[in-house]
């Protein structure tokens, strides 16, 4: 009896050691095969990059004297106002990724020349809808409220311009101040 019991016992242990052999259930491999593991990652992304304006102060653009033509009771611009705006920056960190900004007005909507979104211009307390303040970009007009690339190492040149967008049938008044408040937006995507 006690023999019957080793020999059962010693039966069990190798069908055991051969179910858990690997070499049990190898299958011969050639060269070029591949064998695939699912493998689950996990982390936090941590953005390290910052940037701020060299002069975080409000700018204040001056066109200086602005001039105007009155003919047949309408009064027009005379001459060209553009003035710079800065947006010299310093940068630390891993600031990598695309780089926007937006001029964004802070002071009501919009104004359309036809082709691109203006900065609304306001005489005295009121809005006139015959002026307006483009963005230009390297010397190209830019939407304002509206993002555009630009490359951290190449800044644009940033210039705001005055423009009359259609004959005023107001007459002007001189002495008269004209305003309009932005904000210009960098931003990372």
């Amino acid at each position: 009896m006690r023999f019957t019991q080793y020999a059962c016992a010693l039966l069990l242990a190798g069908l055991l050691s051969a179910a858990v052999s690997p070499a049990a259930f190898s299958v011969p491999r050639k060269a070029g095969d591949e064998n695939w593991m699912k493998i689950n990652i996990s982390g936090s992304v941590i953005a390290t990059g910052s940037c701020t304006f060299k002069d975080s102060s409000p700018q204040v653009i001056e066109f200086g004297d602005i001039r105007y033509t009155s003919v047949s009771g309408g009064s027009n611009l005379s001459g060209s106002y553009k003035q710079p705006l800065s947006s010299e920056m310093t940068c630390s960190g891993d600031p990598a990724g695309n780089t926007r900004f937006r001029l964004e007005s802070r002071h009501g909507t919009p104004v359309s020349d036809g082709s691109h979104q203006l900065l609304p211009v306001y005489i005295g307390t009121g809005r006139t809808p015959n002026l307006g303040i483009r963005l230009l970009v390297n010397g190209k007009p830019q939407d304002v409220n509206t993002d555009f690339a630009m490359d951290i190492q190449h800044l644009p040149v940033l210039e705001a311009e005055l423009i009359q967008l259609h004959p005023d049938d107001n007459t002007w008044m001189n002495g008269q101040s004209i305003y309009s408040h932005a904000a210009l937006i960098m931003s990372f995507n």
